[in-house]
């Protein structure tokens, strides 16, 4: 994670995160297979480091706390946001989605809903950081991502009502 948060993701390589621990690239292969599963990885230390939510709470709160939480290790770590573009590929990320869908699913959306409104929060936390935190970004966009996060709620709100 330091080698990306200092060079940014589409600099990281096996030769440079070889040099960067001191071993020949060709040693991680032992550990990781390819690029692929070392982004795998990176997905894998960021999704860990987001708080699990509380299935204890109203939906919506939860779904905002999910979101903020999500965004928040998203800004520590801006030169990574970009891993979030791949689908999620390994069953520790698979895992930590387990609870926002039983949350969402026990609000009232079927499974296929479900999933469907935690992609949809997924991408717009994803794109909103891009907008925000990357290189590009750095826009002081707070309000329009409350904004945005009320108006998926909202929408998720009508929904279930309708």
């Amino acid at each position: 994670m330091d080698l990306i948060d200092r060079d940014g993701l589409e600099n990281l390589s096996m030769r440079k995160l070889g040099a960067a621990l001191g071993v020949q690239a060709m040693s991680l292969y032992r550990y990781v297979p390819s690029k692929d599963a070392l982004l795998d990885g990176v997905q894998e230390i960021i999704v860990n480091d987001v708080p699990e939510v509380s299935a204890d709470q109203p939906w919506q709160d939860a779904v905002r706390q999910l979101a903020h939480a999500f965004r928040g290790v998203l800004a520590r770590h801006p030169g990574a946001i970009p891993v979030f573009v791949r689908p999620a590929a390994t069953r520790v990320v698979l895992d930590r989605i387990d609870v926002p869908l039983q949350v969402l699913m026990e609000a009232g959306l079927d499974d296929l809903d479900a999933l469907r409104a935690f992609q949809m929060m997924l991408a717009f936390v994803v794109g909103q950081a891009m907008w925000q935190f990357t290189p590009d970004g750095d826009r002081p966009v707070d309000d329009e991502f409350e904004f945005g996060l009320e108006t998926l709620i909202l929408g998720l709100e009508a929904r279930l009502s309708g």
